[in-house]
């Protein structure tokens, strides 16, 4: 906390010199309106109180000094793994005009966040082709939500087979400022099969006041996917809860019917559309050819033998004589 403290007078002293330094520039800013809280001027100005996640308009209103072509307008906030900016299109600015120009910023979620509550910085620049830019510094709070759950990662297999049993690891942490007890987590499947787990007490990850209980918890989840289950693409769903937060997310699951034997026969078990099985196999299939090749074969010796048996009673009787 003292290193934010140092951080917001080292911005105030930063933003009077800057102010000093831009009075000749061309265009200076008015007012800066965030979540409709004014905070300008920088120094002496209202600081902005902010919830995580959270979307927030704002508002800057600046006056022209000059006619400029090619303005640009943005607003962000530094030191977060995903960009937290909005900025205007390129547009012109005529001298002694007043503009307003308005952005959305998505400000950090709570694991972002090393305390609570903690200091940021919101910047607002104004640039120009050929110009020095135009920034100002404005503090913005930032605070957690008292009861806030989060699911850190589902580990769940994509594909799985009816009748089956399926493993899925589920992590826990509480992301809000208060100790949550008695916490659940319901996996599903919609239509087809849930299960619900105890997880127990979760202490915040910033209350040292319960050492003895873990932040998060890890557990691994077991379901049964029913053997009549219909194949087809479902969606996965994992909900933790307890009497003061909840979280659910999702993930696409594909139930199969099909079951394949790894055996040398090639038995294959289908299930159908109402859940009846038929059984087919290769072998029978083979058997089946090869005794029907055996049945034409003998056929044809068959039909040979009786073609070729009076024509040898014939000869025998005209081209010998017996002397007995």
């Amino acid at each position: 906390m003292k290193q934010k403290t140092i951080l917001v007078s080292f911005i105030a002293l930063f933003a009077i010199v800057l102010a000093l330094s831009t009075v000749s520039a061309f265009a200076g800013i008015d007012d800066v309106i965030v979540n409709d809280i004014s905070v300008h001027p920088p120094v002496g100005g209202k600081t902005a109180a902010g919830e995580v996640s959270n979307t927030i308009p704002v508002e800057v209103k600046f006056t022209a000094n000059a006619d400029v072509s090619d303005v640009r307008v943005r607003v962000y906030i530094e030191g977060y793994r995903d960009e937290i900016s909005d900025s205007s299109a390129r547009f012109r600015i005529v001298d002694g005009s007043t503009y307003i120009k308005r952005f959305s910023l998505e400000l950090p979620s709570t694991m972002d966040l090393d305390e609570d509550p903690e200091d940021l910085v919101l910047y607002v620049r104004i640039s120009a082709k050929g110009e020095d830019s135009i920034e100002e510094l404005y503090p913005i709070t930032m605070q957690r939500d008292l009861y806030n759950l989060g699911l850190l990662s589902i580990e769940a297999p994509d594909m799985v087979t009816a009748g089956s049993v399926i493993a899925i690891d589920v992590v826990l942490h509480n992301t809000g400022s208060e100790r949550l007890d008695d916490t659940y987590v319901k996996v599903s499947i919609p239509e087809v099969t849930e299960r619900n787990v105890y997880f127990g007490d979760i202490a915040s990850d910033i209350d040292e006041d319960y050492d003895y209980i873990r932040d998060s918890v890890n557990k691994r989840i077991y379901l049964t996917i029913p053997s009549d289950a219909i194949s087809g693409i479902y969606n996965l769903e994992v909900e933790a809860y307890n009497y003061d937060a909840d979280v659910i997310a999702k993930k696409q699951i594909v139930i199969s019917g099909v079951e394949a034997d790894s055996g040398d026969n090639g038995d294959v078990e289908v299930i159908d559309g109402n859940g009846d099985k038929t059984e087919t196999s290769n072998t029978v299939l083979i058997l089946t050819v090869i005794l029907a090749i055996i049945f034409v074969v003998l056929l044809i010796i068959l039909i040979v033998l009786l073609t070729k048996k009076p024509s040898e009673i014939e000869e025998f009787g005209e081209g010998e004589t017996s002397y007995y």
